[in-house]
């Protein structure tokens, strides 16, 4: 086996691991919102030029190998991968379905590379967390200083607090930016730092470092956290505090007294450093609890109206969908009277993905992440890989970015491929005659 293929392989992943969260793209066609957007994403060209590495490296070291075992989970995407290229033929839309198909080719191949190469773990997570850490120092920066900036080359577009449609928390004294990072949108910011707070859990309880690296670690653990808790998003703080609970009393079960006494300082910290958050800032979470604030009424009446749509267009295509990425499209299509920027998405990405591909692809798209999510329990990790899992269903069940977005569909596998990883099983393509 060429060893510097493999190395060239390895240093690609670390690259684009570490460039995963950053947004730079060079757009094709553009559109009134980005749901319809055709554009060149640097982290996809990444994918590509991996899969291909990856590919060469997979054929020669199988090309003598006649027969696989496959498998489970590639049968079932292959299923999925069915009725997604189905639903192309029935979009309004069929360019825009036509790229959403490409990224979600890309987006299974990362899956493939990362659960048959032989990745080392520890670094994959640790380029994953300074990634996301530089955008958690941006978003303490716009938070605190109540200022923004954008650079095409990383991604990042300019928010001002005084514009609608910016993400806010609204007081008495004005309107006040929430973190947003270089990402889309603060609850997308919330999610990303919320695994990546997991991540740096995971490595510090199950990998030795020094002193200095735990101080390191500790400080990068610091700003992650104050830049999950600065978005505001309810959803990655509801996953985070579900997924430290899951932790906590997993280990009390598997009665391990040494992760345990790794794990307590975390807990500890993060209660303590919380608790001070809220204690300064109790006005700002006051209000993002308000219901009755004119931001949360209009919030929630916009869902529920999001809600309806789905369940309309989900009727009126419930076999093969309304096509791939064409969501925005048809609700448009349906609704004349709605402006461009008030059609956006359901708020769910399993009502998204039934609307998209319709009932065959959503009973593939659930079986799939329901098998993986049983396969990822096994093994001794198996309470890191359940805090991941329930913080994907959380934020598939309030979001649908990871479904709607290019960015969200290829973190979603990169997600699952890391948890698989994570678990103590194999699931690489194994030959029979070996």
């Amino acid at each position: 086996m060429d060893t510097k293929l493999e190395k060239l392989i390895e240093y690609s992943l670390y690259f684009f691991v570490f460039l995963l969260p950053f947004q730079t793209k060079y757009i094709i066609f553009s559109a009134e919102q980005n749901y319809n957007e055709v554009a060149i994403y640097l982290n996809y060209v990444i994918v590509l030029f991996l899969s291909f590495l990856f590919f060469i490296y997979f054929y020669q070291k199988n090309k003598n190998t006649k027969d696989f075992e496959i498998p489970k989970h590639y049968l079932i995407i292959i299923g999925l991968d069915l009725f997604i290229f189905v639903s192309i033929f029935v979009s309004p839309i069929l360019s825009v379905s036509l790229f959403k198909y490409l990224l979600f080719l890309f987006s299974v191949s990362l899956f493939f590379v990362l659960l048959n190469f032989n990745i080392n773990l520890r670094k994959i997570l640790l380029f994953f967390i300074l990634g996301v850490f530089l955008h958690s120092s941006v978003a303490v920066a716009q938070f605190f200083l109540q200022t923004d900036f954008s650079n095409k080359y990383l991604g990042g577009s300019l928010h001002d607090p005084s514009v609608l449609g910016t993400s806010v928390i609204e007081l008495n004294e004005g309107r006040f930016l929430r973190s947003y990072g270089l990402l889309d949108h603060p609850n997308i910011l919330g999610a990303v730092v919320f695994f990546a707070l997991i991540s740096v859990v995971f490595l510090l309880i199950k990998y030795n470092f020094n002193f200095w690296q735990k101080i390191s670690i500790y400080f990068i653990y610091f700003i992650l956290l104050l830049s999950l808790l600065t978005s505001f998003s309810r959803s990655a703080w509801l996953a985070f505090s579900i997924s430290f609970l899951i932790i906590f009393f997993s280990l009390i079960i598997k009665k391990d007294k040494g992760i345990f006494q790794k794990f307590i300082p975390f807990l500890s910290y993060s209660v303590l450093f919380i608790v001070v958050f809220l204690f300064i800032l109790n006005s700002f979470i006051f209000s993002r609890f308000n219901l009755d604030s004119r931001l949360e009424e209009k919030s929630i009446n916009e869902r529920v109206g999001q809600i309806n749509y789905s369940r309309e267009i989900i009727g009126d295509h419930l076999w093969f969908g309304s096509g791939l990425g064409a969501y925005h499209q048809t609700l448009l299509d349906a609704n004349p009277n709605l402006k461009t920027y008030e059609a956006q998405p359901v708020h769910n990405t399993f009502l998204l993905v039934f609307s998209e591909i319709g009932l065959w692809g959503f009973i593939f798209f659930v079986w799939f992440f329901l098998y993986l999510f049983k396969k990822s329990l096994a093994g001794e990790n198996y309470f890191i890989n359940l805090s991941l899992f329930s913080g994907l269903l959380i934020f598939m069940i309030f979001d649908h970015w990871l479904w709607s977005l290019p960015f969200g569909l290829l973190f979603l596998f990169f997600i699952l491929g890391i948890s698989l990883n994570i678990s103590s099983d194999s699931y690489k393509f194994i030959a029979k005659n070996e």
